[in-house]
């Protein structure tokens, strides 16, 4: 079995950098984990800094993301040590990797976070009432670290953090997600009338992917 890699960086001294948090094994924005590596190396070539943070053990980052950093804390010291070298880091993310996106985010106070389809609650409770019918998939998380709403997370810290959250507007369970937080400071949803449940993937496909993130980064 391939060992899976955990960092994948395209560094060229920018002044901006952009992580993007792999929260699956095998998919990210509903395409295949090489295939996005084409749309960072799309975001390098136009002047920006790309890293790829993937959750190798499966734990939604909350074991950290590897061997070596195998704990929420070490991959927040991590994240802030890639900072300290840019002017400017946003998070990005799709789904899970966007709820990564903003709990990190917020807790560093990145400049941005951009999150499609983003979950913002991957607690029980939440997951139920709202009829996600993803809560299999989170039931191994400690269901008492409040963080698993991100409602909970955002009333309590301090943040100017700008996020954007890119939601398919069709689907009642990536509505209900995006409106878990969308009274918070800072929090800007934005529907797509998506003819698919992967808003990311539709946005890809059409090449309009890239357009949305940097009009996020660097709004004309």
């Amino acid at each position: 079995m391939l060992q899976r890699e955990s960092l994948y960086e395209n560094f060229n001294k920018n002044s901006t950098l952009i992580v993007t948090f792999q929260a699956h094994a095998d998919k990210m924005f509903g395409t295949t984990i090489e295939d996005f590596k084409g749309t960072l190396n799309s975001l390098a070539s136009m002047g920006y800094d790309t890293l790829k943070v993937n959750d190798t053990n499966d734990s939604f980052f909350f074991q950290g993301i590897d061997s070596e950093r195998n704990s929420f804390q070490k991959t927040l010291d991590m994240l802030s040590q890639y900072m300290g070298n840019y002017e400017r880091t946003i998070f990005m993310g799709n789904c899970a990797g966007g709820y990564a996106a903003i709990l990190f985010g917020t807790m560093l106070n990145v400049d941005k976070v951009i999150g499609i389809n983003t979950v913002t609650y991957l607690d029980q409770a939440s997951l139920i009432e709202a009829e996600d019918g993803r809560e299999s998939r989170a039931a191994f998380l400690d269901q008492k670290n409040e963080v698993l709403n991100l409602k909970n997370h955002l009333s309590k810290i301090e943040y100017s953090t700008q996020i954007y959250s890119i939601v398919d507007q069709n689907t009642p369970k990536h509505v209900k997600q995006s409106q878990n937080i969308s009274k918070f400071k800072n929090v800007t949803i934005e529907y797509v009338d998506s003819p698919i449940p992967q808003v990311g993937y539709h946005l890809l496909r059409n090449g309009e992917l890239i357009d949305k993130i940097i009009g996020k980064i660097d709004p004309r």
